[in-house]
């Protein structure tokens, strides 16, 4: 009987910042319909200065940074399982191919059993998966309305009225061309400040309270 060959193991959830991390938003100067914008002057924003795609420790908001860091924790610890059975059957794997070598006979409850957890692999891989991608679609979703907000919060600072288009700012006034440091520095002081205040409103740690 042939050794069932499991060789090419299933590469369990390679989700990395090339794979599930969605490019950012580039802004394209595309301008909105003329009539809609009458009077306004366009300005732009590097969103991959923001959250880089690729890499987010050098994004440079700090939030993102720490959703990022927290997103790949849970990833981790989501994928240990699969790892760990992955390993499992490669071991199984090499350990029937040894028996075959020396001339050994594989049983097919051996084989079986192989298949068996090659299959769970399969399944379990596939389930995480969707789940994983929903998670972050869900982080993306959320942190664009922070960056959304922190956007108009820099027009109402300048004393500009902001109108946000899909891919573009317009501005009343034309001094500013370019906003992407006003805005990441928008995001970044109300990201510190809802740490501070968290920090303030946090429960007492026990041995502090035992020692009061």
């Amino acid at each position: 009987m042939k050794l069932l060959r499991v060789s090419l193991l299933i590469p369990v959830l390679a989700l990395t910042s090339a794979s599930i991390f969605a490019e950012a938003p580039a802004v394209k100067m595309t301008a909105p319909h003329a009539a809609d914008v009458k009077g306004f002057s366009l300005a732009t924003i590097d969103m991959t200065k923001i959250f880089d795609p690729q890499d987010p420790s050098k994004s440079q908001s700090l939030e993102w940074k720490d959703i990022m860091s927290n997103f790949q924790k849970n990833l981790e610890k989501e994928q240990k399982p699969l790892l760990d059975l992955q390993a499992k059957i490669e071991a199984e794997r090499v350990k029937l191919e040894e028996k075959t070598k020396k001339g050994e006979k594989v049983t097919n409850e051996e084989q079986s059993h192989l298949m068996t957890m090659f299959q769970e692999l399969q399944t379990k891989s596939q389930q995480l998966q969707p789940k994983i991608e929903a998670q972050f679609s869900q982080i993306q979703k959320d942190f664009k309305a922070k960056i959304d907000a922190a956007i108009k919060a820099v027009g109402d600072k300048s004393g500009y009225d902001v109108i946000i288009f899909k891919d573009a700012l317009v501005y009343v006034k034309s001094g500013i061309h370019d906003v992407t440091s006003a805005v990441i520095t928008e995001l970044n002081s109300k990201y510190e400040a809802e740490k501070r205040a968290k920090k303030m409103t946090a429960p007492a740690p026990a041995a502090a309270k035992a020692k009061a």
